[in-house]
């Protein structure tokens, strides 16, 4: 039996949890601990995750009652929990397929013996549903890959909810990780592709429930005003630059591992800022290209709009 550990961080989120949680449990052919760090819920959450903890032993519930908000509730766990030969990352209010987890670590397990050593993330495809867990759409209606390593840099493919990785990864992020981050899932798919490699698979295997109460999450249909929304503030973003702050965070943490290449590929995106010039050097190298024309449009208005 294969054993993984997932990890789920927990906020207010009574109305959904239970079916995520039978879900989990009801994974098969893979034997399932599962880390539950609540973040200070005020609602019936913490009940929730007793009485089910009562019934599955293989469980642990870390209730400090301090709300450090998503990214860095998850960012604690990845952290703190690295025993173990596989792990998952489940938010509290979407229905896993009951061969999620054995799906992906079977993937994982075919690339590792091939590769040893290596940091591997697996992610997948994703059924968009609504509250009453009704199919909307396909959340990629194309592969969602990058062939460039360094678009890595610049974009995340990997939706948390749909991730799976190895030891090696996890090790990684026992070795160097930042309190805060932009999202918990950018740091680990950008890790991976740096050093290991990500591997996606286009097969959903996870029903992903968008609800008003959502903190990260995509819309019901392909194009929506709350996604147009959330585009161009990251696009017109000049005062927070938090994408380049998460560079130069990965870029303090890891610079003794990357090689020389790496170093200047940060660097370059750091210094983009600097004049008219730079900005023209970042957008036509070709190594941060993405796969989508839409994406590559985005960064090109997002690095002439940044300030020095």
């Amino acid at each position: 039996m294969i054993n993984i550990t997932v990890l789920m961080s927990t906020y207010n989120g009574e109305k959904y949890l239970k079916e995520q949680l039978d879900s989990i449990f009801a994974q098969k052919n893979v034997d399932v601990k599962l880390v539950v760090r609540d973040d200070a819920s005020s609602d019936r959450t913490v009940d929730i995750l007793k009485e089910y903890q009562k019934i599955h032993e293989n469980m642990i519930i870390i209730n400090d009652r301090k709300n450090l908000g998503a990214c860095c509730s998850f960012l604690y766990l990845i952290r703190t929990y690295t025993q173990g030969k596989y792990f998952a990352l489940a938010d509290q209010d979407d229905i896993w397929d009951e061969d999620k987890l054995v799906t992906a670590v079977k993937v994982i397990e075919t690339v590792e013996k091939k590769k040893s050593n290596i940091p591997l993330l697996y992610y997948s495809n994703l059924r968009v549903v609504n509250e009453k867990n009704e199919f909307g759409r396909m959340s990629h209606t194309i592969p969602h890959v990058s062939k460039n390593r360094y678009a890595a840099l610049i974009e995340n493919l990997a939706t948390g909810c749909t991730v799976v990785y190895n030891q090696d990864l996890a090790n990684l992020a026992k070795r160097a990780q930042p309190e805060q981050y932009s999202m918990h899932d950018v740091w680990l798919y950008r890790v991976a592709k740096i050093f290991g490699e990500a591997i996606y698979d286009f097969e959903p295997h996870i029903n992903y429930r968008q609800h008003a109460e959502n903190v990260v999450g995509t819309s019901m249909k392909k194009v929506s005003l709350r996604k147009i929304e959330r585009e161009l503030k990251w696009m017109l973003d000049t005062k927070q630059n938090e994408w380049y702050t998460d560079i130069e965070i990965f870029y303090n943490q890891f610079f003794a591992m990357m090689n020389e290449d790496t170093q200047k590929a940060c660097l370059k995106i750091l210094n983009s800022k600097c004049s008219i010039k730079s900005k023209f050097d970042l957008i036509m190298d070709k190594r941060y290209r993405s796969n989508s024309l839409y994406r590559n449009i985005k960064l090109i208005i997002k690095v002439l709009l940044q300030n020095a």
